[in-house]
């Protein structure tokens, strides 16, 4: 089994209007200068809904994540990661 560190549903507008989103992304931020650290991969989950959601700026990963260009995006549309998404 292999590590990572998921990252789930942290999209704009979720970030916009969740409850103290500044703790949480200062918590974020810190785990993932951990798991780089430690070379373990990062791998982030983002949900699409709708087809207008995959053109949405609301619904795109929050760029305060900081995620690097080497780092997986999977999209999912249930509330399930693993559902339809390749991840096993």
């Amino acid at each position: 089994m292999q590590t990572a560190f998921i990252i789930i549903d942290v999209q704009n507008i979720l970030v916009e209007t969740g409850f103290e989103t500044q703790k949480l992304l200062e918590k974020i931020s810190y785990l993932q200068d951990q798991a780089r650290k430690q070379q373990i991969e990062i791998i982030y989950i983002q949900h699409i809904e709708t087809e207008e959601a995959l053109t949405s700026e609301d619904w795109k990963l929050s760029p305060l994540l900081k995620r690097q260009s080497d780092e997986k995006v999977f999209q999912k549309r249930y509330n399930s990661m693993f559902k339809e998404t390749g991840l096993k």
